[in-house]
């Protein structure tokens, strides 16, 4: 219908959400410093929210890997108001299970968003404080490994289409870039993007959301599996 409704309030401050592979939603309290799942019902889990018997930072963003292992991003900005609880800013694998979180990437200052290919072997980092986006092979144990400069520019959430193609948000819009890194299309908008996502009946409408704003834009390819 078009009509805009509150989903879930207070979300302790959400921001990054995908779907796991059950259709539950996965998200990124940025405030409560934990990865929540939200099912069918509403009724709403704790997957993580420490590492080594201390609180995350401020769970930023997060990807489902086809195993069902997920990967979050924990960099500190402002949440929690109290400073960063961790001794570094990672990137985490929580086991498919929920049993386990491992601390993948220790280098990148920063990382924020994360996407990776629908076939579990690449993984995108996008770093907000050097301006850069990491692309990562995915090994067998999980892990990962072969870390190359893929994109020289800012992002913050990421997504990929059909083709592999990665959605990067920065600036005046969307960039998209193949998979080789080359920029292939650009997409302005009026406001500085912040994060992107396909949707719709047939995973063919992009959703950018930006400080005040949402946009939508029908493409001609559909959303990464």
């Amino acid at each position: 219908t078009g009509e805009i409704s509150v989903f879930r309030e207070p979300s302790n401050y959400a921001n990054g959400l995908t779907l796991d592979l059950d259709g539950g939603l996965l998200i990124c309290e940025q405030d409560a410093q934990r990865l929540v799942k939200m099912d069918s019902s509403g009724n709403i889990t704790v997957v993580a929210d420490s590492y080594q018997g201390k609180p995350f930072n401020s769970t930023n963003d997060v990807w489902v890997h086809p195993n069902g292992s997920i990967y979050v991003t924990d960099p500190h900005y402002r949440y929690p108001l109290s400073g960063p609880s961790q001794e570094g800013e990672y990137v985490y694998r929580i086991s498919a299970d929920h049993q386990q979180v491992t601390a993948i990437i220790t280098d990148v200052p920063k990382p924020n968003g994360v996407v990776g290919t629908e076939d579990g072997k690449t993984l995108y980092i996008a770093s907000t404080e050097v301006r850069k986006i990491f692309r990562y092979d995915i090994d067998s144990d999980g892990t990962v490994s072969n870390r190359i400069d893929f994109a020289d520019q800012h992002s913050d959430g990421m997504t990929l289409d059909e083709h592999g193609n990665v959605y990067l948000t920065w600036g005046d819009g969307v960039s998209i870039r193949n998979p080789a890194g080359e920029e292939i299309e650009f997409i302005k908008t009026e406001q500085t993007p912040a994060n992107v996502g396909f949707g719709g009946h047939d995973g063919k409408t992009l959703f950018m959301t930006s400080r005040t704003s949402l946009y939508s834009l029908r493409m001609n390819v559909q959303a990464s599996r």
